[in-house]
């Protein structure tokens, strides 16, 4: 039997389950007020569209003070519930899940499906959605939402082009929160040695990749709608979810450097649900395109130097001449934003600046590429974005001989960026 990985963790078991075939994961820190609503929706689920299976909703914490278990055990449903924990002073999200993930397979189940604590916008067939592919050969189900056309997120700037373009399958939401995974891949997960910012926020990229650098069977699907969540107080939040999904991104690019060095071009992969349920458009959205080109332009005060160090001087130059203009005509182009995460992962990688700093200086030059890509994008409809999107995916895999050259030599400040 494989050693507890968190020994001293904590479990509440009320109906005493023994064993499980489909497991619901829920991972929560202080969200007590958010989620009974995906424990009554995932309990839901499970009675619709597997009523024939044995199943358990799990609730994975970290010893949240505010009441959550309480909150949790005290959904009524029919489906048993647990209430798992890990110790006091051991937290983040890819812990929680590891968590889940040992004790699933400890009862036995063949399948995980995780919802977030708190998605306001779950439905019942999203467990169905989630779910099904794993008992039709599948190891890894991917969400796939509807987003607003300005909803320029980590995931589309950064972490959906470098996968699709490092390793070469269209995994459009790798950083999305409600996904699915088969015993065969949790059994894996369990036996890796968990990259450092994996363990919090970077879980679901790390999850991603592992799934498709290890040719397993995935698939994504359809949630039918936009996805909508509890708003968290963004500077506070967003630092911790930039830093552990990019220092994933870029920690996983040296281990599995053997695996996209010489891949081109990438290929998609199948997408389920479509034709089941409705497409909703999603709300408006506040958009202040404004408020991220200030942030970019602070990157100045607080970053120069540092982005002399790690980016190639023509890039730097090109972002120098981009900071004097005026929203009504400010863009950060798709080539140059390529240029700028490809110099950062070698930047990265060597270690040029502490890694911490290095990620924490990415974030300026983010909100540069967002403010553009909200500019880009205000007269267009969601398919049009769509399309810009892939549009800035054609241009990371056009450019990747360029990120496999300077990944590969000594210094990659060789060659003017003028000549890529």
């Amino acid at each position: 039997m494989t050693p507890l990985i968190f020994p001293d963790r904590r479990e509440e078991n009320p109906c005493h389950v023994e064993s499980a075939e489909l497991v619901v994961g829920i991972p929560s820190l202080n969200e007590a007020d958010s989620i009974q609503l995906p424990t009554a929706k995932a309990d839901e689920g499970l009675r619709r569209f597997f009523p024939e299976m044995k199943s358990v909703i799990i609730n994975c914490d970290n010893a949240s003070p505010d009441l959550t278990r309480e909150a949790f055990l005290q959904v009524p449903t029919e489906t048993p519930k647990i209430y798992l924990s890990t110790p006091e002073g051991i937290s983040g999200k890819g812990n929680n899940l590891l968590n889940l993930f040992q004790r699933s397979l400890e009862l036995g189940a063949k399948g995980i499906v995780v919802v977030d604590a708190d998605v306001q916008s779950i439905k019942p067939e999203w467990i169905r959605n989630l779910g099904q592919p794993l008992f039709n050969g599948y190891d890894f189900v991917a969400p796939v939402y509807v987003r607003h056309r300005h909803e320029w997120t980590i995931s589309n700037n950064i972490v959906y082009p470098m996968t699709r373009c490092l390793y070469g399958r269209r995994v459009r939401e790798p950083m999305g929160g409600d996904f699915a995974i088969s015993e065969h891949l949790a059994n894996m997960l369990i036996d890796q040695t968990w990259a450092e910012h994996a363990t919090g926020f970077g879980v679901n990229t790390w999850i991603t990749t592992l799934a498709v650098v290890n040719g397993l069977p995935i698939c994504q699907s359809f949630l039918g709608g936009p996805r909508v969540h509890k708003a968290k107080d963004p500077p506070s939040h967003l630092l911790p979810v930039f830093s552990d999904n990019c220092g994933t991104l870029f920690s996983l690019m040296e281990t599995y450097q053997d695996q996209w060095n010489d891949l081109r071009w990438s290929k998609p992969i199948p997408t389920f649900g479509l034709d089941e349920d409705p497409i909703l458009e999603p709300k408006e959205m506040h958009l202040r395109p404004r408020d991220s080109l200030e942030g970019f332009k602070e990157g100045f005060l607080h970053f120069e130097g540092v982005w002399k160090q790690i980016l190639h001087q023509d890039v730097f130059m090109k972002i120098w001449e981009i900071q004097d203009l005026a929203l009504e005509t400010f863009e950060f182009p798709h080539l140059l934003w390529a240029l700028t995460l490809y110099d950062y992962a070698v930047a990265f990688r060597r270690e040029t600046v502490p890694r911490e700093t290095c990620l924490e200086s990415l974030m300026p030059l983010y909100f540069g590429r967002v403010c553009s890509g909200a500019r880009s994008t205000e007269n267009m409809d969601i398919r049009e974005v769509e399309v810009y999107s892939e549009e800035q995916c054609r241009v990371f895999e056009e450019t990747k001989p360029w990120l496999t050259r300077i990944w590969n030599e000594q210094s990659s400040t060789d060659e003017p960026a003028t000549s890529r």
